[in-house]
């Protein structure tokens, strides 16, 4: 494990992860709205955002597939360490569980800011 793994988590995880699905669930539910979040720091190339959505909707029985650039061991070490979520091949991943790639980058990569596509969660 990465020294790094073991930073850039919540400080206070009961309400930022409150703050973070709410912000989802409004950007879900208002395509085009910009929500933003913060809280969480995760290796690159993961935003604060996508750090911080990940802390709040990865947890052990949430398949990840990490693809591109996103498939680093120090981006490894930190979701597992952080979510405990675990990290499957792209097959698994397919059968529920959520993707994480560079075409997210759009919507995840700059800032603090997440606009959702629509088909956001499969």
């Amino acid at each position: 494990m990465t020294p790094d793994a073991l930073i850039g988590g919540f400080t206070d995880a009961p309400v930022q992860a409150s703050h973070a699905f709410r912000a989802a669930l409004n950007a879900l539910s208002r395509p085009g709205q910009i929500e933003t979040l913060h809280g969480a720091s995760a290796p690159a190339p993961l935003s604060s955002a996508a750090a911080t959505l990940a802390m709040t909707l990865f947890d052990g029985t949430t398949p990840v597939h990490l693809a591109g650039a996103h498939n680093s061991p120090a981006l490894r070490d930190w979701i597992t360490f952080h979510t405990g979520a675990p990290l499957v091949d792209a097959h698994a991943a397919s059968g529920g569980g959520y993707q994480v790639d560079d075409r997210l980058s759009p919507f995840l990569v700059e800032g603090a800011h997440v606009e959702l596509p629509h088909n956001f969660v499969s």
